[in-house]
């Protein structure tokens, strides 16, 4: 697999219209122009099925987020909405900097923002809607866009890309699987949306192909090389208390892989210097000598004997 290929696919619940969301979570826009209906829906990860829909603003139906956070355009009206994710109602709005919005899309913390007929991209601030940054879009047109505070998913017309968080420069494109009106997502996640249908597309890292059994750390994700050489990932986080038994994490500041055991009591595996230094906060595993190793946060390596189990 590769990025953008297609990894699932259903039907769409309505006419065209926006996608976003993360990992957890869809967000779907009907934008049935030109009398509507405006219909907002959550849909399920597992199949796309409808887990719930609410008629929206005229115009509406442009949407993306995140589990906790809907943000929502209205073509034409030129309107960017935050909206509740219990009733879909208006929590507040104001002018979009746009002539006519496509997409937006971002986390509780940011907003990505296009419009057309203009190549626009913005990042708006989630206080006020204001314009924070801004730039041309690569591509032939803007049709969607999405992803969190560190990642970017941008559809132009029949291709998608990933775009860079600090000048909006394409960091890599490929084919839309379907002339593309919307797509959404996270860092490992990638929503996208046809005329008629809804696709989870591989959000792999080309540039990375991982060696089978290296482990390492990204923020709060675990990453891994699988059976076939590429980086696959775990989400967790950091469990200086107890937590969810089984539940992974990593305490970045010292020498010490935790986890919660079948009780959610905490559990660490302390680490040895090895004396050699590294970038800090990797996690690696020296398969021939059966140990797991970590950099710790002052660049020194540690590692633990293991066996095979």
């Amino acid at each position: 697999m590769s990025f953008g290929d297609v990894l699932r696919s259903g039907a769409l619940p309505g006419t065209p219209g926006e996608i976003g969301g993360d990992a957890s979570t869809i967000w779907f826009g009907q934008r049935a122009f030109p009398v509507g209906p405006f219909k907002i829906y959550e849909l399920s990860t597992t199949d796309f099925s409808e887990v719930r829909s609410a008629n929206t603003a005229s115009f509406g139906g442009v949407v993306g987020g995140d589990s906790s956070t809907i943000w929502h355009a209205r073509a034409v009206t030129n309107q960017i909405d935050e909206l509740s994710t219990t009733d879909f109602s208006t929590v507040r709005s104001a002018a979009s900097p746009g002539s006519n919005p496509v997409g937006i899309g971002g986390d509780a913390n940011t907003i990505w923002h296009v419009s057309a007929p203009e190549t626009k991209i913005y990042e708006l601030s989630t206080t006020d809607f204001s314009v924070v940054s801004s730039d041309e879009t690569p591509g032939a047109g803007n049709e969607g866009v999405g992803g969190d505070a560190n990642t970017i998913w941008h559809n132009g017309n029949a291709d998608i890309y990933e775009l860079s968080t600090t000048d909006f420069s394409e960091v890599r494109s490929t084919s839309s699987p379907a002339v593309g009106v919307g797509i959404g997502g996270a860092n490992q996640t990638i929503w996208h949306c046809s005329t008629s249908f809804v696709y989870e597309l591989d959000a792999f890292a080309g540039g990375i192909v991982a060696t089978i059994g290296t482990l390492w750390v990204e923020n709060t994700e675990l990453h891994y090389g699988d059976g076939e050489g590429w980086e696959r990932f775990i989400e967790g986080n950091d469990v200086a208390e107890a937590g969810t038994a089984g539940k992974i994490g990593y305490e970045s500041g010292g020498v010490t892989l935790r986890y919660a055991d079948v009780n959610g009591e905490i559990r660490e595996i302390n680490m040895q210097d090895t004396g050699s230094d590294d970038t800090v906060g990797k996690i690696g595993y020296e398969s021939s000598g059966k140990r797991l190793r970590h950099v710790d946060a002052g660049g020194k390596k540690r590692e633990i004997e293991g066996a095979l189990v």
